[in-house]
């Protein structure tokens, strides 16, 4: 599970397209490994020598918030984001 500096890291990067990002998409709770697959699926091609790919994670700006609302009200600086 993601921590919760993680998740404000993300937050503060405009919720895509960073470091935090990527953490947290791998951090992710995955039972069926959907996730982890596909970024083990790229890392074994980035590896193999023959190519590069890359990836971007994107998160949902108002599902995120919704979400951490709703399960993470201990963290305070959520109720900004929406202020913002």
């Amino acid at each position: 599970m993601a921590t919760e500096a993680s998740v404000k890291e993300l937050a503060d990067c405009g919720w895509c397209c960073c470091r935090a990002a990527d953490r947290v998409a791998r951090d992710h709770p995955d039972p069926r490994r959907e996730i982890a697959t596909v970024l083990d699926y790229i890392e074994t091609i980035n590896n193999s020598g023959h190519a590069k790919i890359g990836y971007e994670v994107s998160v949902d700006y108002s599902a995120a918030v919704q979400w951490l609302k709703q399960n993470r009200p201990e963290w305070s600086w959520i109720d900004e984001l929406e202020q913002a």
